[in-house]
């Protein structure tokens, strides 16, 4: 990772923002503004986060659809699903060859404002 980040600026500047948590200030606190200019990393539980679990799809369909859901201002990237007993599924490689079957007790893993 640091050698990636030493080689790309980009790099560094999308890790830093993944990882500085954002805080709201008085100014927007008192205009009842969220505040918020950057996305964080989020683990939300799938039966909060969606009104239906999905049938049963590919990973690379299932981002897709988290995506093309997502609000023009706050598209969310998922990026893996975590299960019953701490099993944390990252998506990596060919996201069209993994099958994906969300459960009620699943969380998912997302990269989004709030």
């Amino acid at each position: 990772m640091i050698t990636q980040i030493g080689g790309k600026i980009e790099l560094y500047e999308f890790y830093e923002d993944a990882f500085t948590y954002d805080e709201i200030s008085d100014a927007d606190k008192s205009n009842n503004e969220m505040g918020y200019e950057s996305k964080e990393l989020y683990v939300k539980k799938v039966d909060e986060f969606l009104k239906s679990i999905p049938e049963k799809c590919t990973a690379l369909d299932l981002i897709r659809a988290l995506y093309e859901a997502s609000p023009g201002d706050n598209k969310a990237f998922l990026l893996g699903i975590a299960r019953l007993g701490g099993v944390v599924e990252m998506f990596d490689g060919r996201q069209s060859d993994k099958i994906v079957e969300l459960t009620d007790r699943d969380k998912l893993i997302m990269y989004c404002n709030h």
